[in-house]
């Protein structure tokens, strides 16, 4: 089996979608399939292309036996979205240029496409689809671009708003199969598409040994935050509305993106018990949970079928979560689960509250919300069950 994925985000960048295709492309070859990877330059989340990439158009890479294809693109880090705009259509346009690769596109038997971003879509659906012909899997990660007015972006009566329906439309009526992140994207799919085949892929993470998941808590509790530095995380905020010196805890950042030296600078000027890290590689970061006790997990606007990734990334390594996102289907799994606590969007002082609620726990108390997270790793969130259902679900 040959299978092309096409992603404007891959490895070695940060995020959710890179995250999720990389674990999906490297279990496809270890289960004998050839995976190619159609993405850009790495850029994301640094607004630069990575240097050993500069000055490049197109660059050939062999990661872990995957052959990863990139374009170039605008990088930029500009919250200007006439640019902003720009940068998506530029690799958009990029990437058509493997449309003359007859004989490379004429072997794959599967293509699997990432959106958002559409323009991105948008360009795969057209080679891959309308041009040769090949069976294509839709993987549906945010709603586009209904959630871009929950981010304050754009008015739903914008032209903006109105062509990047028309494109979702279209990407949509020409897709194959279809998986979603979330049941809320399942849920919205089916209004769109109730004839197509989907399946729900949870953006899940391979378990780690239980052996070596610790169930008990430091003195004083330590919380993390590991991941992206935007808009919908709100970590500024986050920093700024809590003194977590008062609390008696500390709390420990690692990532990059647009509000890091905000983060670093007040870090820098006031003493309330806030590090930051920087930024480690996947690897690094399972190994660097392990120090921890628990990890706030921010969703700071209403995004449609938003579930953090996050979630499942601390239930792979045994870390309660701490929550500040509000109701909804990210809020019920913690919940139902008893995982962790959570809090409404902008409400710190009950995250605070939360906070000091898992620092007086009982040891017991603890060890079996580690636990609960535990076993949910290795039963409903299990990456190799959903793995199996996934290739059945492909007919590979």
């Amino acid at each position: 089996m040959n299978i092309l994925i096409v992603s404007q985000f891959f490895y070695p960048e940060m995020g959710a979608a890179p995250v999720r295709l990389t674990n999906i492309a490297k279990a496809l070859v270890n289960d004998g399939a050839n995976v190619e990877v159609l993405t850009a330059l790495p850029n994301y989340p640094y607004g630069k292309i990575a240097k050993e990439y500069r000055g490049k158009f197109y660059a050939k890479d062999n990661f872990d036996g995957i052959i990863i294809h990139r374009y170039w693109l605008l990088a930029t880090k500009s919250i200007n979205k006439f640019i902003r705009l720009f940068a998506l259509v530029s690799l958009a346009l990029s990437m058509l240029c493997f449309a003359f690769k007859r004989r490379t596109i004429k072997k794959y038997d599967l293509v699997l496409v990432q959106t958002p971003p559409l323009f991105c879509a948008l360009s795969a659906i057209f080679m891959f689809k309308k041009i040769y012909h090949k069976r294509l899997v839709l993987n549906i990660s945010d709603i586009h671009p209904e959630s871009l007015i929950g981010l304050g972006v754009m008015q739903s009566n914008s032209m903006q708003y109105k062509l990047l329906l028309r494109i979702q439309n279209f990407t949509y009526r020409n897709a194959d199969l279809f998986i979603g992140q979330s049941h809320e994207i399942v849920r919205h799919i089916k209004a769109k598409r109730s004839d197509a085949p989907l399946f729900l892929y949870r953006n899940l993470q391979r378990s780690i040994d239980a052996n070596n998941i610790k169930k008990n808590k430091n003195n004083p509790l330590r919380l993390v935050y590991a991941g992206l530095f935007s808009l919908p995380q709100g970590i500024a905020t986050i920093v700024k509305s809590i003194d977590y010196k008062k609390l008696g805890v500390e709390l420990h950042l690692y990532g990059e993106g647009a509000d890091v030296e905000e983060v670093k600078k007040y870090i820098e000027k006031e003493d309330t018990n806030v590090f930051y890290h920087g930024v480690f590689g996947k690897n690094e970061m399972t190994q660097e949970l392990s120090k921890y006790d628990a990890s706030i997990v921010p969703l700071m606007m209403k995004l449609e079928g938003a579930v953090p990734s996050k979630i499942f990334d601390l239930i792979a390594v045994g870390k309660p979560i701490l929550y500040i996102g509000g109701k909804g289907e990210a809020a019920d799994i913690i919940t139902d689960n008893k995982i962790g606590f959570v809090a409404e969007v902008g409400q710190f002082e009950q995250l605070s509250k939360n906070i000091l609620k898992l620092k007086s726990i009982s040891s017991e108390e603890y060890a079996a919300m580690v636990e609960r997270c535990i076993q949910l790793s290795e039963n409903e969130y299990n990456f190799n069950n959903q793995f199996s259902r996934f290739r059945e679900f492909l007919n590979i």
